[in-house]
């Protein structure tokens, strides 16, 4: 099998091999890709979720496996220095969940790690730990407030919805689709009262025609929070200042994940 990594930041894919083309999804730096043909300076990939698209060549270097142990990235976004200071060099940027290869451990938080040019680097990291999956989902989310809404985006520098739900639940172990329709009809999910919705469980939105076309994060007390313009938290309650009517009167199923033994 012919593969990719990625070695930028994030990455566009895109529908058609044209930069005017659709953005229909991204990858991030160390995100492995199976190539399934290629254009010119073009491939097309698979990804991890099973998404198909296009991708330029810079975006990517050639395959090689590292056997060391991962960091994940679990803020917004870590810069990447030259030294073990925050006074060093910046030579780059990485974003929430990228997983970089340790290289070695130093003081006070500090990793040497390997990017995909071979080059090593040095991130200030502070994983927390010991939270539920819920409770996990939840802190990932709401780090995400105000992040901006993009179209085919699936990072911490832009979502939209079905790209948000899928980032955060991977960040907990709970791999989705990517598409909202699609995450719909991932196995095991049962559908719940919107009164029982828990924290960590998610919401589906329809259109007149049962199209599912928004999906959503309940943090309790029938609050969501979800990619709409940008990340931000608002209310299902009628009688809320912060009630989104439109997403109330479009609410089809209430679907938990707590069926999952991982949670």
């Amino acid at each position: 099998m012919n593969k990719l990594i990625v070695n930028t930041t994030t990455a566009n894919i895109y529908r058609e091999p044209s930069f005017t083309s659709e953005m229909i999804t991204q990858a991030i730096m160390w995100e492995e890709l199976e190539i399934l043909e290629s254009h010119l300076d073009w491939f097309k990939v698979r990804q991890w979720d099973n998404y198909e698209g296009w991708i330029h060549q810079f975006y990517s270097t050639n395959y090689f496996e590292v056997n060391a142990q991962k960091l994940t990235v679990e803020n917004r976004r870590e810069y990447l220095f030259n030294n073990q200071t925050q006074t060093g060099k910046i030579i780059g940027e990485v974003v929430f969940g990228t997983e970089l290869p340790i290289l070695q451990n130093a003081t006070n938080n500090w990793f040497e790690v390997l990017l995909p040019n071979k080059a090593k680097c040095w991130i200030n990291n502070n994983n927390s730990i010991g939270k539920s999956q819920r409770e996990q989902i939840i802190i990932d989310a709401t780090k995400m407030l105000g992040v901006p809404y993009l179209w085919g985006g699936k990072t911490s520098l832009g979502f939209d919805c079905s790209g948000f739900v899928q980032t955060i639940f991977k960040n907990s172990g709970i791999l989705l689709h990517r598409d909202s329709c699609q995450q719909l009809l991932t196995e095991n999910l049962i559908n719940i009262s919107f009164d029982s919705a828990e924290e960590g469980d998610l919401m589906f939105f329809a259109e007149e025609n049962n199209a599912i076309t928004h999906v959503a994060i309940s943090i309790g007390n029938g609050e969501i929070i979800h990619a709409s313009g940008d990340v931000k938290i608002e209310s299902l309650n009628e009688n809320s200042e912060n009630c989104n009517i439109k997403l109330l009167n479009m609410m089809t199923a209430t679907k938990s994940i707590s069926s999952y033994s991982l949670i």
